[in-house]
């Protein structure tokens, strides 16, 4: 039976697990429940694609991706989610769900529709038979990159939890008083809702391009918007004339790599103190670009590794796993720029568009941006489904021209921070709603906490009152968002607001490299979820393979499963990457002696001879592998090196208690962990992880009462 809509097999494709079948048919049941409501539902007949014996793997001999690509090809996707649909290696949820979810927002229609009343829906139509666990919804979650909604069949008394039955129409006893009739006629009405929104286009979007397409509108021109009407109209009413020359172009649109780095832009001012400007303008585009549906975007630190690099355009293509680069260059002249624009193929260095913007206000930089954002959207053929408030094209050029200054500092880390912070604010004097300005000012506050330059109870409260300027002046920013993560989940220990702010900062744009890698360590720090830390970290890497950062997450995710082989690995491309940094040499540190691997693990702390010079995490692992390696004098010497530091700089009290509890001395331990809790110290959330490998301590009363109110999972680390 054919699709309502010419170009789909079906109008529903019902994904589950064999498990959930096996037990009492309730898939085959609900399907033909379904099948019989939709009957009463509709004047056309509905197919739906339901395989009766499913396996969680194909034969090594069949294509699966060819296998599913024309089943999958459906209107509608009912995913049955229980309690073990939500298993990445099942074959439900790698060669269906997620196969799903990556076309649909690649077709013609996307995932995300709007429906004939206005409101928005999505053609993933889950059905829920079983409570989930906390994990098995934050995988979800972050595979659709918002929230869950569902339509439930789940029978609830004390204790129980399973699917809701035909029979049992008495609600009284059923906890959430639902009527598996009433459930079965609400997925039939939504389904018919999506379809007749499918049917209709013009009631599915925006026609105004300006309302639906704001970071690209000026690219838009009136013919241009009549041809996209002219082509809506093709598919609607000309059906299956049209079908074949739609499928050809669709062919066509899924051949184009949607991966683009941009690399560094060529200051052209013959004047070394410009290059803040040309940095400036790529990274502005960077994160404009990032916020771009389904455009893999590699993050500023990996493509500004090619700066100054002779090395071929293939062969960073290929270091950065994208298909597309972005060059350009930029010639400062008073008030006014020159801006000069290429994109070009990776692997066989082809042009595909070049464009230049010469005498330009520098008060037209954002328009500009917008205005590259456009045609890069056009020649990788991207379908843009998601709304942005649109920017303001015209800034004050002296706040741009401060703000990119702070950001150049910003970048520098180190002291180029308090010099950043005095930009930011020269920005937000000059123009108090300069939004970046205000998200340039949060990230100073943080990065200036985080690196102990600056007293929690004076960097937190800067930070967070920036970041919610910023998100006051533009919603949809990212960085803000994830900055208020950070700050929640580490200094405020307010969990719930911070997974909220991370998810907001991910939904906005799912290239931002800290968002996923925060959230990855929020994942193994406050939920002990490592499948899905690993999940994000993973991706983080994807957005910036030549950084560090997210090789460290990715392998603590693996150092918390007892996997020292991959967490060793990691660490080790992490040290390769940048191996002055102290985070990653505690994460090689800390891997080499959960391994055994003492003295090697010694080496890789000692980041300096002089312990004075060691960074106050160094302080704790070190201390703690002199122990185990017999060095108790070695050990004890880092102990009065904090608390020689206690009053000179702002080493946290919970650095001294975890170094004395390393060597043993636990009531002074007891003192600083507890002056730490009180301070609200970020290093105290980690305390019952990495102390769990001190035998006496983990087991002593008093600090077990210490830890547990913040009611953090214990990640169980084996003992060495």
């Amino acid at each position: 039976m054919p699709s309502l809509l010419p170009g789909f097999e079906y109008d529903i494709f019902i994904s589950y697990r064999q498990k959930d079948n096996k037990y009492d048919g309730w898939v085959t049941e609900f399907a033909g429940n379904l099948k019989r409501e939709l009957e009463a539902t509709f004047k056309e007949d509905i197919s739906i694609y339901f395989d009766e014996n499913p396996h969680d793997g194909l034969h090594e001999t069949h294509d699966v991706g060819r296998s599913l690509a024309g089943k999958l090809k459906c209107l509608i996707f009912i995913p049955i989610i229980s309690q073990t649909y939500c298993d990445p290696k099942s074959f439900a949820w790698q060669h269906e769900f997620c196969v799903f979810n990556k076309m649909a927002q690649e077709d013609a229609f996307g995932r995300e529709i709007k429906l004939g009343n206005g409101n928005v829906a999505s053609r993933i139509l889950p059905v829920k038979i079983h409570h989930l666990e906390q994990d098995d919804k934050t995988l979800l979650e972050n595979e659709l990159g918002t929230m869950l909604r569902t339509v439930e069949f789940i029978y609830t008394t004390s204790g129980v939890n399973r699917p809701l039955r035909p029979n049992e129409e008495e609600p009284k006893e059923n906890l959430n008083r639902t009527l598996y009739r009433n459930q079965i006629n609400k997925v039939a009405n939504s389904v018919k809702e999506i379809a007749s929104s499918l049917k209709n286009p013009s009631s599915a979007i925006d026609i105004d391009p300006k309302q639906r397409y704001p970071l690209v509108a000026s690219r838009y021109k009136g013919k241009k918007v009549l041809a996209v009407i002219l082509i809506l109209t093709i598919v609607t009413i000309g059906g299956y004339l049209a079908y074949p020359a739609l499928v050809s172009l669709s062919s066509k649109v899924k051949n184009v790599d949607k991966s683009i780095a941009v690399l560094p832009f060529e200051n052209m001012s013959n004047d070394p103190d410009q290059d803040y400007f040309s940095d400036g303008l790529s990274d502005d585009l960077i994160a404009l670009l990032g916020k771009i549906p389904n455009l893999k975007v590699t993050g500023r630190t990996s493509s500004f590794q090619f700066r100054n690099e002779n090395i071929g355009l293939r062969e960073i293509g290929k270091e950065l796993g994208v298909g597309h680069l972005l060059e350009g260059s930029v010639q400062k002249s008073g008030n006014t720029i020159r801006v000069t624009i290429k994109l070009i193929q990776a692997d066989d260095g082809a042009l595909i568009w070049s464009e230049t913007y010469d005498n330009t206000d520098i008060g037209n930089a954002l328009k500009i941006q917008d205005d590259i954002a456009s045609a890069i959207v056009n020649k990788l053929r991207i379908t843009l489904l998601n709304k942005q408030s649109p920017r303001s094209n015209v800034i004050d050029r002296d706040a741009y021209d401060s703000y990119l200054r702070g950001r150049y500092q910003w970048n520098q880390r180190g002291k180029g921070l308090q010099e950043s912070l005095q930009y930011f604010k020269k920005a937000i004097e000059i123009d108090p709603k300069f939004d970046l300005a205000y998200s340039g000012l949060a990230d100073s506050y943080l990065m200036m906490t985080f690196l102990d330059f600056m007293p929690y109870a004076i960097g937190i409260p800067l930070c967070k009152e920036a970041a919610f300027k910023t998100l006051e002046l533009n919603p949809n920013s990212s960085e803000a968002a994830a900055t208020l993560g950070f700050v929640y989940m580490l200094y405020e220990w307010d969990f719930a607001t911070a997974s909220q702010y991370f998810q907001m900062a991910l939904r906005i744009n799912r290239n931002h490299a800290p968002a996923l890698y925060w959230y990855s360590l929020y994942q193994i720090q406050i939920l002990a979820n490592l499948d899905s830390a690993s999940i994000l970290a993973k991706k983080a890497i994807e957005v910036e393979p030549l950084s560090f950062v997210p090789y460290t997450h990715y392998g603590y995710s693996f150092l918390y499963k007892g996997n020292y082989t991959l967490s060793l690995e990691n660490s080790r491309k992490a040290f390769a990457l940048d191996s002055t940094n102290f985070l990653a040499r505690h994460s090689l540190g800390q891997a080499f002696v959960y391994a055994g691997q003492i003295k090697e693990g010694i080496k890789a702390l000692k980041m300096s001879k002089d312990p004075k010079e060691l960074h106050p995490w160094l302080l704790v692992d070190l201390s703690y592998a002199y122990m185990k390696a017999g060095l108790k004098e070695k050990a004890v010497e880092l102990f009065q090196e904090g608390l020689r530091r206690e009053s000179t700089d702002y080493i946290q009290k919970t650095h001294i208690g975890m170094i004395a509890a390393n060597i043993n001395k636990y009531d002074v331990a007891l003192e600083y962990l507890t002056k730490g809790k009180q301070n609200k110290e970020g290093m105290f959330l980690l305390t019952k992880n990495f102390l769990m490998l001190n035998n006496d301590f983990r087991h002593d009363p008093r600090f077990l009462d210490l830890v547990e109110s913040l009611n953090l999972p214990d990640l169980s680390l084996p003992v060495r």
